[in-house]
């Protein structure tokens, strides 16, 4: 099968010796490659002739909902306020939202695919912790320790995909790295004394990268017509790379839709 002969591609080939089976022409037709294995697959699924799924390169938009959790690394659980600050704080469960785009490549017109994402966060949370500690000419004075994250990061995770058919829904699990870039920072760490003074503490809140891991549970449904809708369960953990600063946590639910 030459590539193109004449005004003829191989796609309009493939559309003519398939033809007989309307339920797999159009989806072959727009989705074949010039090489091998995705034409000797395109063949078997015309040899079937049964409603099938094809894969196909999915972009669309996606937003996650989750709840953050920081968690001292190692090096910080051995450590006090005196050596650490941010050690002598706790860490309730935050609530995080994200929004951004990706996109599917299928291997092969299998159920294997690569699964890109760009995330953008904005990150807005205070903790505080009562504590004493030096001002002036006075020691262990009464303050609140408080911490702002006001960070604005991109995040790409980067991860493989499979997915299982169903007759109205595909089922899916994906997983891999997941690389955050620091876009802006306007975090603070500092002490507000009980006698209404304030005193900023020099210290690294935030990496300016960090690196992680992501996996999720999901399932893909029609909406309309070429318009698909997703909904998963996230798992991911970042900062994994940096014993100086926090463990991230988030545990997510992803909605989005694709073309």
């Amino acid at each position: 099968m030459p590539k193109k002969e004449g005004e003829t591609t191989y796609k309009e080939i493939v559309k003519n010796i398939t033809s007989d089976c309307p339920v797999m022409t159009d989806k072959l037709f727009r989705r074949v490659k010039y090489k091998r294995k995705p034409l000797s697959k395109a063949i078997k699924y015309y040899n079937i002739c049964k409603p099938r799924y094809i894969p196909a390169i999915k972009t669309g938009i996606v937003a996650s909902i989750g709840l953050h959790k920081n968690t001292l690394t190692e090096s910080m659980k051995i450590e006090t306020y005196s050596t650490n600050k941010l050690a002598d704080l706790s860490y309730p469960l935050k609530t995080n939202i994200s929004f951004g785009a990706f996109i599917d490549i299928p291997i092969n017109l299998t159920r294997h695919a690569f699964h890109f994402e760009a995330l953008i966060n904005r990150y807005n949370q205070e903790f505080s912790e009562k504590v004493r500690a030096n001002w002036a000419n006075q020691t262990m004075m009464e303050a609140d320790l408080v911490l702002e994250l006001n960070t604005t990061t991109l995040q790409l995770p980067i991860m493989y995909k499979y997915t299982i058919p169903f007759e109205k829904s595909r089922f899916y699990f994906n997983g891999g790295p997941n690389f955050r870039f620091l876009i802006n920072d306007e975090s603070t760490l500092r002490y507000d004394f009980i006698n209404g003074e304030t005193e900023a503490i020099n210290q690294e809140l935030v990496d300016n990268f960090s690196f992680g891991i992501s996996a999720g549970l999901g399932v893909e449904f029609d909406i309309i017509d070429r318009v698909k809708g997703f909904t998963s369960f996230r798992y991911t953990m970042t900062s994994i790379n940096n014993s100086e600063t926090f463990i991230e946590h988030l545990m997510a639910l992803n909605i989005g839709i694709f073309i």
